[in-house]
């Protein structure tokens, strides 16, 4: 909530086909999605065992380089 980086949070891509693909964020709080096909609607969610995430929905219609959560709680 205060704006800092979250150690290990797993963030979940949910491509709506299969198995979501789940990544874990790094000491300074980035993650990233490799591969991942351009021209589609994705939902993305953060757990974590301190904290609460709103999921957000994206339509990667080309490269996203930046997408920050907030902890609601």
């Amino acid at each position: 909530p205060s704006g800092g980086c979250l150690i290990n949070a797993v963030v979940t891509l949910n491509t709506g086909q299969g198995q979501p693909i789940k990544v874990s964020s790094s000491t300074l709080g980035y993650y990233q999605f490799d591969n991942i096909p351009t021209g589609s609607c994705y939902v993305v969610s953060v757990a974590s065992k301190r904290y609460r995430f709103d999921s957000k929905q994206i339509d990667l219609s080309n490269n996203l380089l930046s997408l920050d959560f907030v902890g609601v709680e």
